[in-house]
């Protein structure tokens, strides 16, 4: 009589997939850079300071987001846009192929969405998880509430 075979070992391989997070895996190539205002907003969390841990959260998630998602370039070109007119920091910025070129270009931008073309000539776009924002802006919320500010714990 031959033996029956162990299925259980296999089952467990064939189930490996659901161990996979995407955003632990995005989070790898992700800038750390976001991790020292979250923990420094852990500490004043910690110390009873919740709207300075709040403040920390988020210029946490803005880091953690990038700096073409988080507003950080836009804040950039709006500063040198506020020079006057004539001015080398004015025409660099009037410049958009220069500005393109030197600069969005080589901007650390992480993979943030997929755009997909369907059968029917429609489009789809899947956005990618961003551990460290999701965590940052969870952090800001839980800090909000326990500050008395729920509303802005929302925006």
């Amino acid at each position: 009589r031959a033996p029956v075979p162990d299925f259980r070992g296999m089952m467990h391989g064939a189930s490996r997939w659901k161990d996979f997070s995407t955003a632990d895996h995005l989070a790898l190539e992700l800038d750390a850079a976001w991790e020292q205002p979250k923990e420094e907003g852990n500490k004043r969390l910690k110390e009873g300071d919740h709207l300075g841990a709040a403040k920390l959260y988020r210029d946490a998630a803005l880091l953690a987001m990038g700096p073409l998602e988080g507003g950080a370039i836009h804040a950039f070109i709006s500063a040198l846009e506020a020079w006057p007119e004539g001015s080398a920091q004015r025409q660099f910025v009037e410049n958009e192929d220069l500005l393109w070129t030197s600069l969005v270009e080589r901007l650390p931008v992480q993979h943030t969405q997929r755009d997909m073309q369907l059968p029917d000539g429609g489009s789809w776009t899947a956005k990618f998880p961003n551990k460290g924002a999701a965590v940052a802006w969870a952090n800001r919320a839980q800090a909000l509430l326990l500050a008395g500010a729920p509303d802005r714990g929302l925006r």
